[in-house]
């Protein structure tokens, strides 16, 4: 007997096309990014990154640089946005992979202000704002030294900010949902 999956996913494109259109136009002339870590949520990058690509797509959001790579490799040559840590020792991967990292701390800023420097190339930065989940973000009492940190370096832009649900960890509460 052959050996099959007993669940599947399958994507309407004519839907997936109908929804982009319509997040494109309430976005205004926001770009738009597509968050397709963890293998797409289970639809599979590979095929997602096909899909994305044929409507034009300006933006993904990957969680780590081993996403971000294996993005590159099925034919991602667009933005992307990096939401998860990335360690200081494999920052090079932001200048090899043309990469977009979210950062919080004063160590990766300056490490990528140095790689920026050092490569000759210009790095775009999206700055993560503690909300309260404490897992990932700058703290209201830091952020004068972290941005202090990043105009200290020519070779960074501040592309975007971003922040999480304050209480996403609590799945009781709906008050924020």
């Amino acid at each position: 007997m052959k050996n099959q999956h007993l669940t599947w996913i399958e994507i309407d494109s004519a839907a997936f096309r109908k929804n982009m259109n319509t997040i494109r136009s309430l976005a205004g002339k926001r770009k738009v990014a597509v968050a397709v870590k963890a293998n797409a949520y289970g639809h599979g990058l590979k095929e997602m990154i096909s899909l994305l690509r044929a409507e034009d797509v300006e933006y993904i959001a990957v969680h780590s640089q081993d996403e971000a790579a294996s993005a590159r490799a099925f034919g991602w040559d667009r933005n992307i946005l990096v939401v998860g840590y990335i360690a200081l020792s494999d920052l090079q991967a932001v200048i090899d992979l043309d990469l977009e990292p979210t950062v919080y701390n004063t160590e990766t800023i300056n490490r990528l202000g140095q790689l920026a420097k050092q490569s000759n190339k210009e790095i775009n930065i999206h700055l993560k704002l503690e909300t309260g989940t404490n897992r990932q973000g700058v703290e209201e009492s830091r952020l004068e030294k972290v941005s202090t940190a990043i105009k200290k370096y020519p070779g960074l832009h501040l592309r975007g900010v971003s922040t999480h649900f304050a209480n996403i960890e609590d799945t009781t509460n709906h008050e924020y949902a």
